[in-house]
């Protein structure tokens, strides 16, 4: 990312800063949620077998 804003100074420098964070959210969002869904299941999961 350093290197394409430096290679594209002056005002689109700050668009493709705002590009990456934007592309960045977009992707990690659905990630995290499926990883507290996943975490969540599987400690339910062993909490119950550990029970018995």
């Amino acid at each position: 990312m350093d290197l394409l804003a430096a290679a594209v100074p002056g005002p689109r420098t700050g668009l493709l800063v705002v590009a990456y964070l934007v592309a960045s959210i977009v992707a990690s969002i659905p990630y995290i949620r499926w990883r507290k869904r996943y975490h969540k299941a599987h400690t339910v999961q062993e909490s119950a077998s550990s029970t018995l």
